[in-house]
């Protein structure tokens, strides 16, 4: 199974010491990562001397799904949602969650209180991995 993953998966990863029993060791070993092109940006902004090689490796590794216009209309239907309920999240996390929708796809995250807010959006956690 392909699986999205999230900034929160990856950084969990990074500043675990025990990586084998990080979300992101469990999902390599028996599912496709994938990753948005916003978590791409989102690691490359936060990327430092401590966890370039890890970012560059993800980076270099991993299929990155574009944000195209597929994308961009399922992102404009889950903000519309979100603020007619008062339950907006931040654009970057729309713009991951419409990623996964848009391609069907699970997305993997510790964001659960954000990414719940979206219908529809299957989330994989450590705990039903």
């Amino acid at each position: 199974m392909e699986i999205l993953i999230d900034t929160s998966v990856l950084i969990d990863h990074i500043r675990k010491t025990k990586k084998k029993d990080t979300l992101f060791s469990k999902i390599i070993l028996f599912h496709k990562p994938l990753i948005s092109e916003i978590v791409a940006f989102e690691l490359l902004i936060g990327k430092n001397k401590t966890n370039q090689y890890f970012i560059n490796g993800i980076l270099e590794n991993i299929e990155h799904l574009p944000f195209d216009n597929a994308c961009k209309f399922k992102a404009v239907e889950i903000y519309l949602n979100l603020r007619k309920n008062n339950k907006l999240i931040q654009p970057p996390d729309i713009f991951i969650a419409a990623t996964a929708l848009a391609h069907n796809y699970p997305l993997a995250t510790f964001n659960i209180k954000h990414f719940n807010r979206v219908k529809n959006l299957k989330i994989i956690t450590d705990k039903n991995i």
